[in-house]
């Protein structure tokens, strides 16, 4: 058993109650506060990755939230970080996450978020340059952006 599903284990189940189910927001098992990662595994930002963690879970709900409906869809988060952001999109009911990040150290971060995430989250560790995002999907979900339809699902999504 992982050190990340040691800890999932020992912190409690999904807590689903209806009056969320409504709200279209799911929410994980008790975790620790983004601060508390960062603090857990000793990680500071890195300036020549131009990162910056944002802490006030408010409005990591609130970037998520202005991205649209997101419950039940398909997502991916370039340099999730620590995943607060991450987090706060699989509290909005992503039916898979696909995160993609380059800096090594916050892999255990987010194997605790995927491992609370019920097999919705997918962790890849590697530079999204060198990434091939045209298998990242279902190929019935691809759209070309002339489409209209495409188009459509864009602007309603934005």
């Amino acid at each position: 058993m992982s050190a990340a599903s040691k800890a999932i284990s020992s912190m409690g189940r999904n807590l689903i109650t209806p009056d969320l189910l409504t709200q279209n927001i799911l929410r994980l098992p008790p975790l620790p506060t983004i601060k508390d990662v960062l603090r857990m595994y000793k990680l500071r930002a890195q300036r020549q990755l131009s990162q910056n963690f944002i802490m006030d879970p408010k409005l990591h709900h609130k970037i998520v939230k202005a991205a649209g409906r997101i419950n039940d869809c398909y997502v991916c988060e370039v340099g999730p970080g620590p995943g607060g952001i991450t987090r706060a999109i699989l509290e909005r009911g992503a039916k898979q996450l696909v995160v993609i990040e380059k800096d090594r150290r916050f892999l255990p971060s987010l194997e605790l978020l995927s491992s609370a995430s019920n097999d919705r989250m997918k962790i890849n560790l590697c530079d999204v340059m060198k990434f091939p995002m045209e298998d990242l999907f279902p190929k019935e979900l691809s759209r070309d952006w002339s489409d209209e339809i495409g188009r459509a699902s864009c602007r309603e999504r934005v």
